[in-house]
Formats: structure tokens, C-alpha cells, sequence
């Protein structure tokens, strides 16, 4: 497997339609297949905005239009297939189970407070136990 590029943003919101074009072009222009995004404060039924302008697949564990919301994004240049989601109800973690070509990959996006970074070690201990076969790990952790 190539090197792949990996860009992390907390955008601070992505409520107005002009942010969310103004995000996803510079997303374009640094041409990143893989992109995690935190603190995106969109309701599940607002992630359409960014599914019907991203050329590709939008996984995310939203929250409420005023906190906390993680999101991946994956260019559909990549092939990548997912084979598992697992999100966290309150807006903070999404983990991605899934392959390139032959290549097993996790992406792991959290945010976490400096107050409850025990828990995210014990989530990273639960999502690592069966991916023993995992090719490549890929924690992005945002301490708030």
C-alpha cells in the first residue's frame, strides 16, 4: 500500500451551507483522501449537506447542532470498503473497520476531555483486540 494522506480539522461547526463549501474546497485543494473532522455540530438529519457535495463516502457520529460531532470522510478515488461502524450516540468517537485491496485499516476519530481520557483507552483496547490482522491503525484524538 502507498502512503496515504490524512488531514485532521476541527472546524467548529459546519451549520451554514457557505462554511461547509468553504471546508470542502480546501479539503479538495489539499487533495486528502481521508479526512477526519471534529466538533462538525450537525443533527443526523443534517448530514445530507455534506453527503450530496463529497464525492464520496461520509461516516459520521453526529450529536446535537450545538456540540461535539465527529466525521470521516474517505474520497471515493480510495476504494475503501467498509466493513464495520461503530459510533459513539453522543457525538465524541467513530470508529471504521475496513479494507484497501488486501490492506485491513481502522480509523479512529475521538474527541476527548482531559477528564475522561481513561475511557478512551479503554475503547482503543476494545477496538484493537480483533484487529490483530490490522494492517494499519490510524488514531486521530482531539483533546478538548
Amino acid at each position: 500500500m502507498s502512503k496515504i494522506k490524512i488531514t485532521s480539522w476541527n472546524v467548529k461547526g459546519l451549520r451554514e451551507i457557505a462554511k461547509i463549501k468553504q471546508v470542502l474546497n480546501r479539503i479538495r485543494q489539499l487533495k486528502s483522501p481521508i479526512v477526519f473532522l471534529h466538533e462538525i455540530h450537525l443533527r443526523a438529519t443534517e448530514i445530507d449537506r455534506l453527503q450530496k457535495r463529497w464525492p464520496g463516502q461520509v461516516l459520521c457520529a453526529p450529536y446535537s447542532n450545538h456540540a461535539r460531532g465527529v466525521l470521516i470522510l474517505i474520497h471515493k478515488s480510495l476504494l475503501f470498503q467498509v466493513a464495520n461502524v461503530i459510533c459513539d450516540q453522543y457525538g465524541r468517537y467513530i470508529i471504521i473497520q475496513g479494507n484497501i485491496s488486501t490492506h485491513r485499516l481502522n480509523l479512529v476519530a475521538y474527541m476527548v476531555q482531559m477528564t475522561i481520557t481513561q475511557h478512551f483507552f479503554r475503547i482503543s483496547s476494545l477496538v484493537c483486540l480483533p484487529c490483530k490482522a490490522c494492517t494499519l491503525l490510524v488514531v486521530i484524538l482531539i483533546a478538548l
